[in-house]
């Protein structure tokens, strides 16, 4: 083949000059999780192992090295509750729906196990702790231990009743050390300490287990924690740490009041982790207070990073590390006394939190995230390798503001986030943050509140005339002017919209400046059209039309429940509904249509051999236009892509065929630049590469790769032809002129399957690869070189 690749090369001379291009295209997956809530901690003899909230992560202390593994690298999900690492350096797993993973670091691969998960005779197979003994894997679930086989894989036992303890109740941890007859099972469940002699014939029976009684109320009985330390065992509780005497009586620590979570022994220390600090015991040798507390954190996050701590490990380093329910992984100081914030902290690059609302792209391919409706959410940028965080923790500007849902980039660069209940935020495009309330615009607060303001949607005119909805009021429409002045209108009114429809949920404009609003609730309320005639205050001149009802036969609303809005390339309007997908060919009659002739059309396509209307009855919740005039639908049930007319179904990815974190995708938005396909799921964000880019203003020279392209076993690889116009015809010539292949290409990037007119792979040989503009733009030329 090399000899082959030779030859073709020294014949074609310059033709291949300028050959080599950008990389083929693959299903490339990232996973956009935060790494900061730790939920546990383990160590090998080379990193640090955090799972979090948001995935897995190494940290190697002796080169620095971050390592991440999340759903694209193969785990089963990336809400990682517990996690354990071997003697021979596998790395277990567990998640917070019961599957366990295998990791080997080496080799990247991961092994599933569900056989805890499967156990559906309990409500909640959640997995709480890993713990390794020898060969065996102990798994504190909520509703009991498991035992696990690492050598062959599965479950040697599961335990589900310790004695008085009521059956199937959470068991936070597990430990093996010295008790009343020897080595004992030691397990802290929810509703006490528990023991049985590892020489018990049976464990799953009852009478074997003793429970002690640590203090007297459930809480002291609560048990999170255990250690065995210079002699004794020691019990972490939701009140305080009890230390077991010589005579088999607890005596409390008094190391905390608000609960003890983690143990881990440096030094002739037990250092333990509480609610918002560090305590620690000493050995009775030191001669001091068996409670002393000598390691607090502060609980100002504006000034220090940690004010969560939760679990405790002792590095490769013989460094203390801790890792913070809110901050991530922090390195102790040694042997840390006094106040501290840590030597060194370890996050990797992610958002703040998970959980998003709404995506948007601006000029400049940054793209732009809402949070989620709830208390600390901000907002986001991403420029593709960084993120910014819009909070109040980070920008002054933001302080005490939070519930940042809604996003929207005006056509002067001008970013504005929605706040269900703190206003709206302006980033400028010089990056200044501005906010905006009653005191300084004319959005009021909802209902009897004095500074409770709620904000929707966000839309922009032409001009930049920003739309936004203010909730709960008597002016539900605040507009500001491009010279920055305010101006509220009461609700929209006419034909036939009633009184009860004057709270407005998304606005959207379209290209001929018609305001589409979905009002709140969206469930049944269908869809309002507005049109300001270029005079948004002045209401005298107004037009409006209610879209309401359920349609039926291919016509109308396919559910008045409207959530999703888009406008294609053609000027299509496309509907997202409760149940399905809906479009109109000429949203600027939508307005004056009285007779019904301009009604919404739901796609017809066929889809497993059969002809249906395309995604009926799906619940829509997004819809993204791409560079290629096809349509990424965000579902209840996964990620589409509709072709252009929205007539077949190119792709669809769920939880169980891809990557995506959660079958219930949220929002949905595209890089025109890059083609990269953003998802925002009910479990965190993802992305893949997708293969339809921003067109070309004018022809210009072609990018087609991969380049050379190798055919194996009559298999070839897609090839990608970029740096195209809008609308173009691509031909596939051989060098003498003979056409061997021709398609329609719309967008900057278009796919060949190496195969002529006939269906055919092409043999080896070099073609030129030429794109004629359908609108005058010109010819563009390219080559290609196919090696059989």
């Amino acid at each position: 083949m090399i000899k082959t690749l030779s030859l073709l090369v020294c014949l074609t001379g310059l033709l291949l000059s300028g050959l080599l291009g950008p990389q083929a295209i693959a299903q490339d997956w990232r996973v956009h999780t935060p790494f900061r809530s730790v939920t546990d901690l383990a160590a090998s003899n080379e990193a640090v192992w955090t799972a979090t909230s948001g995935g897995v992560f190494s940290f190697a202390p002796a080169s620095g090295e971050i390592s991440r593994y999340t759903t694209s690298q193969g785990l089963s999900s990336v809400d990682a509750a517990a996690i354990a690492v071997s003697a021979a350096g596998r790395v277990w797993i567990g998640y917070r729906d019961g599957v366990l993973d295998a990791l080997d670091p080496a080799s990247g691969a991961v092994n599933s196990f569900l056989d805890i998960a499967r156990a559906d005779q309990f409500a909640d197979r959640g997995i709480n702790r890993l713990r390794i003994f020898g060969d065996t894997l102990m798994a504190g679930t909520e509703f009991g231990l498991v035992l696990f086989d690492t050598e062959r894989g599965e479950v040697r036992d599961a335990l589900t009743v310790f004695g008085s303890v009521p059956p199937a109740t959470p068991v936070r941890d597990v430990l093996i050390a010295p008790g009343p007859a020897g080595p004992t099972l030691w397990v802290a469940t929810a509703a006490g300490l528990a023991h049985a002699p590892l020489s018990s014939v049976n464990l799953r029976e009852p009478t074997e287990w003793t429970v002690e009684t640590l203090a007297a109320g459930e809480a002291a009985n609560d048990v999170f924690a255990l250690a065995f330390f210079e002699g004794s065992i020691v019990a972490g509780t939701a009140t305080d740490a009890f230390v077991q005497q010589a005579d088999g009586t607890w005596q409390p620590s008094g190391i905390s009041g608000n609960g003890v979570l983690d143990f881990v022994e440096q030094a002739g220390r037990l250092y333990a982790t509480k609610a918002f600090s560090l305590g620690s015991l000493d050995s009775p040798a030191a001669g001091t207070p068996a409670g002393r507390i000598d390691v607090t954190l502060s609980v100002n996050t504006q000034t220090v990073p940690y004010d969560r701590p939760l679990r405790l490990v002792e590095g490769p380093d013989g460094a203390l590390w801790l890792g913070d329910r809110v901050e991530g992984l922090l390195r102790l100081p040694d042997a840390p006394a006094g106040d501290v914030t840590g030597e060194q902290a370890v996050v990797p690059e992610g958002p703040f939190f998970s959980l998003f609302s709404d995506l948007v792209f601006d000029a400049n391919g940054l793209l732009w995230v809402a949070g989620a409706p709830g208390p600390g959410t901000g907002f986001y940028a991403f420029d593709g390798a960084e993120w910014t965080t819009y909070a109040g923790r980070f920008e002054p500007a933001l302080l005490g503001r939070d519930g940042f849902a809604s996003i929207h980039v005006g056509p002067d660069g001008n970013v504005w986030a929605g706040s269900q209940g703190e206003g709206l935020a302006q980033v400028t495009p010089e990056g200044e943050v501005v906010t905006y309330d009653p005191q300084n615009s004319s959005l009021l607060p909802a209902g009897n509140a004095t500074d409770f303001v709620i904000v929707r949607g966000i839309a922009s005119d032409a001009d930049g005339t920003l739309y936004v909805s203010n909730e709960i009021t008597p002016r539900p429409m605040a507009i500001r002017s491009p010279d920055g002045t305010w101006t509220s209108l009461p609700a929209i009114r006419g034909d036939g919209i009633p009184a009860s429809l004057d709270r407005y949920d998304q606005i959207y404009v379209d290209t001929f400046g018609q305001k589409w609003l979905l009002p709140v609730p969206s469930t049944g309320t269908g869809l309002i059209v507005w049109d300001t005639a270029g005079t948004p205050t002045d209401r005298t001149d107004d037009r409006v039309k209610y879209l309401r009802g359920q349609g039926s036969n291919g016509q109308g609303l396919p559910n008045p429940g409207v959530r999703a809005w888009a406008q294609d390339r053609k000027g299509w309007v496309w509907i997202g509904t409760d149940r399905g997908i809906a479009y109109y060919f000429f949203p600027q009659d939508v307005i004056s249509d009285n007779a019904g002739s301009f009604q919404a059309q739901w796609p017809i396509g066929t889809i497993d051999g059969v002809r249906d209307f395309v995604l009926r009855d799906v619940a829509i919740n997004d819809i993204a236009v791409d560079p290629a005039d096809r349509k990424w639908v965000a579902s209840q049930n996964g990620a589409w892509l509709l072709s252009s007319e929205g007539d077949s179904v190119l792709t669809r990815y769920t939880a169980t065929n891809s990557p995506l974190l959660s079958d219930n995708v949220v929002a949905v938005a595209v890089d025109d630049g890059t083609g990269r396909v953003y998802f925002a799921t009910d479990r965190g964000m993802v992305s893949v590469q997708g293969d339809a880019v921003r067109a070309a203003e004018e022809a210009d020279d072609l990018d087609v790769f991969p380049n050379p392209v190798l055919i194996v076993n009559g298999e070839a690889p897609d090839i990608f032809v970029e740096g195209l116009v809008e609308q173009t015809i691509v031909r596939v010539l051989t060098p003498d002129g003979r056409l061997i292949a021709e398609f329609d290409a719309q967008g900057g990037r278009a796919r060949w399957n190496a195969r002529d007119l006939a269906g055919e792979l092409v043999p080896s040989g070099v073609y030129l690869v030429i794109a004629e503009g359908l609108n005058g733009e010109g010819t563009a030329v390219g080559k290609i070189a196919v090696v059989r």
